[in-house]
């Protein structure tokens, strides 16, 4: 995967997308047929019984599951937060623990985790007569992907040294985060985000990087794109994923919104029914005018 300058390869799609917030606002208007991938939630066990004292990981669930524990309907369009509601404290965007002591944690919002993204290159490698030249979108607002985004700290156990070490400490510690990004972002990336040229769409920006389906079937393929992800003692860091994918010849679009919990399938009747079909996602059918519910209905909003 290799970063491009070429952003009109991208003006066709930013032609077609449709109304702010709707499934053609996400992956544009004009496709056969769309399918909303749903990514899955996280669940957390925090109590234990006696008979059951393992730890357990933060295990993944589907909707689906979530929905039937809690005795709350799952539509098409149903949000997460929606499905969540408020908790016993009235919160509704931390999570939600439920009776039986797990607690559900909500989806990541923006991109399509690479796991479930290799998996979907089965059905997307054979609805297109171009799997290997793809584009790829990434939002240019990414905290992963700009230089300039966060900064370096120092910590001292005990007395403090003086203010002229802990000074030079922190010049040392700074020289070593920009270091690190130098690593983990290329440098052609890194001057598009800066200065361009970006895909310029109604409400995103993105930087665009130049594969193949097979690359994307790895889920380790951002580490040789140098888009951010990182490796280091503490693990791996997959992150930030694609808001956009499309092949050269524009059979389908996959989009991520960033503030969105799915992502968006637009393409072939056939494609989208491999979709719908695959059981390692949890899918439904929508359609371009439809949005993502604001309220219990699942209707979708305004």
């Amino acid at each position: 995967m290799r970063w491009t300058g070429d952003v009109e390869r991208g003006a066709w799609l930013v032609a077609r997308l449709g109304r702010w917030a709707s499934v053609g606002g996400v992956v544009g208007d004009g496709w056969e047929a769309y399918a909303r991938v749903l990514h899955p939630m996280g669940a957390v066990r925090t109590e234990y019984r006696d008979d059951d004292p393992a730890e357990h990981p933060r295990d993944p669930w589907t909707w689906s599951e979530v929905a039937r524990r809690l005795r709350v309907p799952l539509t098409p369009l149903t949000s997460s937060t929606v499905l969540l509601g408020e908790d016993e404290h009235g919160e509704d965007e931390h999570g939600r623990e439920l009776p039986d002591g797990w607690s559900v944690e909500p989806p990541v919002q923006g991109g399509l985790e690479p796991r479930l993204l290799a998996a979907l290159t089965s059905s997307l490698r054979a609805a297109t007569t171009t799997p290997d030249a793809v584009t790829v979108g990434v939002w240019s607002g990414w905290g992963a992907l700009n230089r300039d985004f966060g900064f370096a700290g120092v910590g001292y156990l005990g007395e403090l040294p003086s203010a002229e070490q802990r000074a030079a400490d922190l010049r040392e510690a700074e020289a070593g985060r920009l270091e690190q990004f130098e690593i983990d972002v290329s440098s052609e990336v890194s001057a598009a985000i800066q200065g361009g040229p970006l895909l310029e769409a109604p409400w995103r920006e993105y930087v665009l990087l130049t594969g193949s389906v097979a690359e994307l079937a790895d889920p380790d393929w951002g580490f040789d794109a140098r888009i951010g992800w990182r490796r280091s003692v503490w693990g791996a860091t997959r992150w930030p994923m694609p808001q956009l994918i499309w092949p050269a010849d524009r059979a389908w679009v996959v989009a991520s919104e960033i503030d969105l919990d799915s992502t968006i399938v637009g393409g072939s009747r056939a494609l989208v029914d491999a979709v719908l079909a695959d059981e390692r996602f949890e899918a439904f059918e929508v359609h371009p005018d439809d949005v993502p519910a604001a309220g219990p209905s699942g209707s979708g909003m305004d």
